[in-house]
């Protein structure tokens, strides 16, 4: 969690991709890294982690849905 201590909880202050979205175990956290990108694309209107993870969670929402109607399997077009 080194980038959120040292950018204040928010990685598009970061100067890098690795600094925002290292967690400081060598391991890499997927939404701060997307929140970086999206800043570095879009300055002063990028998204936040935690717009990010809203984001994330609506649409896995969406493909549960589609995984129980059915319209996830092969063969089928999606229409009613």
């Amino acid at each position: 969690m080194a980038a959120k201590k040292k950018f204040g909880g928010d990685a598009r202050k970061a100067k890098t991709l690795g600094q925002a979205s290292a967690n400081g175990d060598g391991t890499f956290n997927g939404a701060r890294a997307i929140a970086w990108l999206s800043e570095a694309m879009h300055p002063g209107a990028g998204l936040s982690e935690a717009e990010v993870l809203r984001l994330w969670d609506e649409q896995q929402k969406k493909t549960r849905a589609q995984d129980v109607d059915g319209r996830d399997k092969p063969g089928h077009d999606g229409r009613k």
